[in-house]
C-alpha cells in the first residue's frame, strides 16, 4: 500500500494522513495482495531491462510467494519463465492500481536459485536494494526525472516519430524494425531544434465481433515532411503473443493487425515500420519511419458476437 500526507493538513480529519491508502498488485494470484511485507525502492529500467542509474527510486520491490501462479493465465506466464517464484517482483514506483494488476509490467526474482517448492514458504522478510549514488529523496548524481515512464522507458502508443536514415538492408517482404522512440521538444539549454517528425501514430486496441478476432488499429496521420506511407510493418517481441496476419498491414491511413496471445491487462510492446510500398519494391534503399509502442490489451476478451 501507498500512504499520503495531507498537503496541507485537514484540521477536520483525525490524523494528518490520507484515509485511503492506494495500493500496488503483488503476484498474480487473484486479488494481487501475495506480498509478504518487505519492500525498498530501486532504480529505474529502461525498455531493454537494463539499470539506469540516473534514475533513483523508479521501481518498487515486494518480497512475496508463488508471485507467478495464476491458472487462468498459466500459459501465458509458462512463457515468460518458472511460475513457482517466491522471492521478488520489482515494479514501476509511481503508478498504483488499477495499473499493473495483473502485474504483466515486472520482474521477478527466486529466493531459491534450484526453485521454489513449499518449503520455501515464509521465507521471504526484508529486501535492501543496493543504489549507490541515490541520495535522501531520490536524487541521483546526474539528475533523475520523476516520472515512472521516462525511468522505464514506458513509450506511449500515441506521438510524433523521428525520420530514420534509408536501410540498404530493408527489402518490402522484410521492411524494417525497432525505434528510439517519439521525439520530445530540445531543453532549454539545447539550443538545436529536433528534427522535424516523419509520423504521427495512433494505436488502439478493437474488436471484430463478427469474427471473434481482437488486435491492434494503427492509424498514420499527415506529416510536416510529406511522408505518405501506404504499408506498415508491425512485430511484436512480448513472450506469448503473435500476430497471425503477418507482419506487413496497408494502410489506408489506417490498419488492423489481428494479436493473439495476449492476456487481458497485459502491455504489448510494437514495433511498427512505415514505408511506402512502390518505394520498397524498387530493391534500392527506402525511408522507413520507426516507433516503438506498448499498448495494453482490453480487460475484457473478444468473442464472436460480442466482448467477453
Amino acid at each position: 500500500m501507498r500512504y499520503w500526507l495531507e498537503r496541507p493538513d485537514d484540521p477536520k480529519t483525525p490524523s494528518r494522513w490520507i484515509a485511503r491508502p492506494e495500493e500496488y498488485a503483488v503476484g498474480f494470484q487473484p486479488d494481487y495482495h501475495n506480498g509478504n511485507g518487505g519492500i525498498a525502492l530501486g532504480y529505474g529500467y529502461t525498455e531493454k531491462g537494463i539499470v539506469n542509474r540516473k534514475v533513483c527510486e523508479a521501481s518498487l520491490w515486494s518480497t512475496g510467494e508463488a508471485l507467478r501462479r495464476n491458472e487462468v493465465l498459466k500459459k501465458q506466464l509458462a512463457a515468460g519463465g518458472p511460475l513457482d517464484v517466491s522471492g521478488l517482483q520489482g515494479s514501476p514506483a509511481r503508478p498504483v492500481r488499477p495499473f499493473n494488476a495483473p502485474p504483466w509490467t515486472s520482474y521477478y526474482a527466486s529466493f531459491a536459485a534450484r526453485g521454489a517448492g513449499p518449503r520455501d514458504t515464509g521465507h521471504m522478510g526484508d529486501v535492501e536494494i543496493y543504489t549507490p549514488g541515490c541520495g535522501i529523496g531520490g536524487q541521483a548524481i546526474a539528475g533523475a526525472p520523476d516520472d515512472y515512464a521516462t525511468a522505464w522507458n514506458y513509450p506511449p502508443a500515441d506521438g510524433w516519430y523521428y525520420p530514420q536514415d534509408a536501410d540498404p538492408t530493408c527489402t518490402y517482404e522484410d521492411g524494417c524494425s525497432g525505434s528510439p522512440g517519439p521525439i520530445s521538444d530540445p531543453g532549454p539549454d539545447d539550443p538545436s531544434p529536433p528534427p522535424p517528425p516523419c509520423m504521427k501514430v495512433k494505436a488502439r486496441p478493437y474488436c471484430d465481433t463478427a469474427t471473434g478476432q481482437g488486435g491492434l488499429k494503427v492509424s498514420i496521420g499527415s506529416t510536416p515532411t510529406g511522408f505518405s506511407p501506404n504499408v506498415v510493418k508491425v512485430t511484436t517481441p512480448t513472450m506469448g503473443v503473435s500476430l497471425p496476419g503477418g507482419p506487413l498491414a496497408n494502410l489506408s491511413p489506417s490498419a488492423t493487425v489481428p494479436v493473439s496471445g495476449a492476456a487481458p491487462g497485459q502491455p504489448v510492446t510494437f514495433n511498427l515500420c512505415a514505408f511506402d510500398k512502390e518505394e520498397a519494391k524498387s530493391g534500392k534503399p527506402f525511408t522507413c519511419c520507426r516507433a516503438t509502442i506498448t499498448v495494453t490489451a482490453p480487460e475484457k476478451t473478444c468473442e464472436q458476437g460480442g466482448v467477453k
